[in-house]
């Protein structure tokens, strides 16, 4: 049986709200941001925490960050609105650490007292196969019978997603059986493999995209992730030479600041975007 690897924590992100959060908008942001961070897909790569203090309503983007960091809550955070129910749209607020690299990828002036820019998101129907590119990768261990070892040059050339970037391709490639991925909910599909070919009663752990229309991924109780209101900081990442390889999506080697899964992403507060 394929056993799914303990995955890394998902990234926390606290949002806080500058209206009265009735029962349908908060539920209407958890459906959005779990269906946009792959929460039914063993677990979600990010959660949402909601916070509903009567005390930031009415107060602007700029106000809610100044309060917070007053508290020693330094974070980045999110902010729900009275435009959030209609654009499924959070606004995003970074934190000291990383406020002059969000500034810089939407242009160098940078003014708290101009008005909030217009939602800007990506447009995308995250609940549509065609529309969300790449699949989230599960990190798994398959057992002997399960898996396929190959150094044939045409599965070795599968296994490299980005041909053009990295070369040569790997030295060998592993994937589940089809009867295996379909039961665990996968895909199976070559991916690369840097060590000496496996004994036959060996256990292989690797990666496999997910099966979007899998049975063993329902939708529903999307909604019942996360958002509980408990104020959460991000833990300390171990160095990345002591990390597990955690569940993710491959993507090309890109310089473009990336906008993260979930809801549709703002402008940051209070920025002046310049061509």
């Amino acid at each position: 049986m394929v056993i799914f690897t303990p995955p890394c924590a998902p990234i926390v992100l606290n949002a806080y709200s500058t209206v009265p959060l009735l029962p349908e908008l908060r539920t209407s942001v958890l459906h959005d941001y779990n269906i946009g961070s792959f929460a039914r897909f063993h677990q979600p790569e990010s959660v949402i925490s909601i916070h509903d203090r009567p005390d930031f309503h009415g107060l602007s983007h700029l106000e809610i960050r100044i309060r917070l960091d007053s508290e020693n809550k330094k974070d980045k955070l999110a902010i729900i609105d009275e435009t959030t129910a209609e654009s499924h749209a959070l606004y995003p607020n970074h934190g000291e650490a990383d406020i002059g690299e969000e500034v810089e990828s939407f242009g160098p002036h940078y003014d708290p007292h101009n008005p909030q820019e217009p939602p800007s998101g990506f447009g995308l129907d995250w609940t549509k196969r065609e529309e969300v590119n790449p699949l989230p990768e599960l990190l798994l261990i398959a057992s002997p019978g399960e898996w396929v070892w190959s150094d044939d040059p045409r599965a070795r050339r599968e296994a490299n997603p980005f041909p053009h970037y990295f070369s040569p391709d790997p030295p060998a490639a592993v994937k589940l059986t089809a009867r295996a991925a379909s039961e665990a909910g996968l895909v199976a599909g070559w991916m690369p493999w840097l060590y000496g070919k496996p004994a036959r009663g060996q256990r292989v752990e690797m990666r496999q995209q997910v099966d979007w229309y899998s049975p063993k991924w329902p939708w529903d109780g999307v909604t019942m992730a996360g958002g509980n209101g408990t104020e959460v900081t991000t833990a300390k990442r171990r160095p990345r030479i002591m990390q597990r390889p955690c569940q993710t999506t491959r993507r090309a080697p890109s310089t473009k600041k990336t906008k993260g899964p979930g809801l549709q992403r703002q402008k940051p507060s209070n920025v002046t975007a310049t061509a």
